[in-house]
């Protein structure tokens, strides 16, 4: 069975092939009902491959940007593990691990479930993962006393809408409010 855009290809010079011979045979003979036959064979077969060649490509497409969400999710999730580390051995204030551990979960849920989600609904995924990973650099900050300890307020609710919004993308709006799910 041809799975590729050159078997594609194939088939569509066999179908102007069978074509071209469909309009030298009489109609209603036994050869005319043959060729047209196959015309229909052949487009009902070109049809499949077409469908099946995007689908294949969607599938790639997804299947990188899947890549793309567990590394940076597996990145942010490492330096928050670290942060923890610091945290628990006291080097900057216990009180972190408060803000730190639910963002290490969130980052890590994220990671190690982009794989089963479908296509759609994937660049804001992939832009929830890149929101987690500032929310990680400025816990960093925050918990080093970079900066006024009122931010770790800002961080805390980016984080928890877009934790929302991460578990309702692409989810059809019908669906998303729905009981039957």
């Amino acid at each position: 069975m041809p799975d590729d855009v050159g078997d594609v290809e194939q088939l569509k010079k066999r179908l102007a092939d069978h074509h071209a011979e469909i309009d030298t045979a009489q109609p209603g003979s036994k050869e005319y009902t043959t060729l047209a036959s196959a015309v229909l064979q052949d487009t009902q077969t070109l049809l499949q491959r077409e469908e099946q060649l995007v689908a294949q490509a969607q599938e790639s497409k997804r299947m990188a940007a899947a890549r793309v969400i567990r590394r940076t999710g597996v990145l942010a999730a490492g330096g928050l593990l670290v942060l923890g580390v610091v945290a628990g051995i006291g080097w900057v204030p216990r009180g972190w691990l408060f803000l730190i551990i639910p963002l290490l979960a969130a980052v890590t849920f994220v990671a190690l479930s982009e794989a089963g989600w479908p296509y759609q609904g994937q660049q804001q995924r992939t832009f929830t993962v890149w929101v987690f990973m500032a929310a990680a650099a400025a816990t960093a900050v925050l918990s080093a006393g970079v900066v006024s300890t009122w931010w770790s307020i800002a961080v805390i609710a980016v984080v928890s809408v877009t934790f929302v919004t991460y578990l309702t993308a692409g989810i059809p709006p019908e669906s998303a409010h729905s009981d039957e799910g």
